[in-house]
């Protein structure tokens, strides 16, 4: 967890105009760090937050974001992305990137592959709906705290 620590360290630095943070479950595949613009930049509507996961199974990484609402001061209406990010959402994303190959040595998973049906149980999810990346990062990408 020492390297997950630094990483989370220089993502905070790399990124000062937004809140970072963690977010996980023992349950999951992965761990994942999350980017999202502060409040007063975020939009009245639909908000985008970058997800960075790296997966403790195998060496690869995915970035994606859960698309959300604002609404009366609190982000609600979680909905996961694998969607380019909006331009606002872009650069984050990159940097969420760059600092995972760089720290962990990781590579990108493409989303053709992360979509890949897997005949596994993971979470809640049936092996009918279980995808590689539900076992490799997590089984539910829309929760966020």
């Amino acid at each position: 967890m020492s390297s997950w620590k630094a990483f989370r360290i220089e993502l905070r630095s790399a990124l000062p105009n937004f809140i970072t943070g963690d977010t996980g479950s023992t349950g999951d595949g992965g761990l994942r760090c999350m980017v999202y613009p502060l409040k007063e930049s975020r939009a009245p509507s639909s908000n985008w937050i970058v997800l960075g996961c790296v997966s403790i199974l195998a060496p690869v990484y995915f970035v994606y974001g859960v698309e959300c609402d604002y609404i009366n001061g609190r982000l609600q209406n979680h909905r996961a992305s694998f969607e380019q990010p909006p331009l606002n959402m872009a650069f984050p994303a990159q940097v969420v990137a760059r600092k995972i190959e760089t720290t962990f040595g990781f590579s990108a998973i493409p989303r053709e592959i992360a979509e890949t049906p897997v005949p596994l149980f993971v979470g809640w999810r049936e092996p009918s709906e279980a995808t590689l990346f539900h076992a490799l990062f997590t089984s539910d990408p829309s929760i966020i705290p």
